[in-house]
């Protein structure tokens, strides 16, 4: 009989875990948020953090539009700061857009989390044209995520090809320097992009294919030299 319950006893735990870490997210908006009503400049950032983290643990609840507005009010926050501060938020920006657009399309509000992936993408390209080692992985990411969205209508298979094609371009190089960091990432756009070229009727890239071996082959040989674990 007890391991009858057990299962059931392990469901309601998590569910319980997952209500106390639901709270104490909402618990530090509210907290964050009087602090912005005191001293806007400083806190602002706090505010925005703390929502993205609310968003995040709504969405794990199944509370879809709390998690798109919490999203919506962190992105809003975000792009507040980098047009009164400058660059030093654009990175959070960014990342908070690619969230906003995971919570609109469980929504199925596919147009606007298209464009909130475009936006992320534009500003992660902007990071990544300036510190490509630091944020060029960031970029590949939302390129990946802006092509999922877009593959999921044939209409825009083509657009889909073109993020995922960028996205290998821009990481093979560090793939090269660093196959066991990146490698994992590339193969996963190399696949969406050959998947993604058959929907659409496109001819493959064989140079783009080319670089992806080259730097997928360093990669399998490093985790061989390494052995099992």
């Amino acid at each position: 009989m007890d391991d009858q319950l057990e299962p059931e006893n392990e469901t309601s735990d998590a569910t319980r875990r997952r209500e106390e870490t639901l709270d104490a997210a909402r618990r530090a908006v509210d907290a964050q948020r009087q602090l912005a009503e005191q001293q806007p400049d400083a806190i602002t950032p706090g505010l925005a953090d703390s929502l993205n983290t609310l968003s995040g643990r709504l969405a794990e609840s199944g509370r879809h539009p709390e998690a798109l507005d919490a999203a919506q009010e962190a992105s809003e926050g975000y792009r507040a700061l980098v047009e009164r501060l400058g660059e030093s938020f654009q990175a959070d920006l960014a990342m908070s857009l690619n969230n906003l657009a995971n919570r609109q399309l469980v929504l199925g509000h596919r147009e606007a989390a298209i464009d909130s992936a475009r936006q992320a993408v534009d500003y992660y390209r902007q990071l990544a044209d300036s510190q490509a080692q630091r944020f060029t992985p960031d970029l590949a990411i939302a390129l990946g995520s802006l092509g999922n969205i877009l593959q999921q209508d044939s209409a825009t298979a083509g657009e889909a090809v073109a993020s995922f094609a960028e996205g290998i371009q821009r990481l093979t190089p560090l793939c090269l320097r660093e196959p066991d960091t990146h490698g994992g990432l590339l193969q996963r756009l190399a696949e969406h992009y050959l998947g993604n070229c058959l929907k659409a009727g496109i001819e493959p890239d064989m140079e783009l294919l080319e670089s992806f071996a080259d730097a997928f082959q360093q990669h399998e040989d490093e985790g061989q030299e390494r052995g099992p674990e």
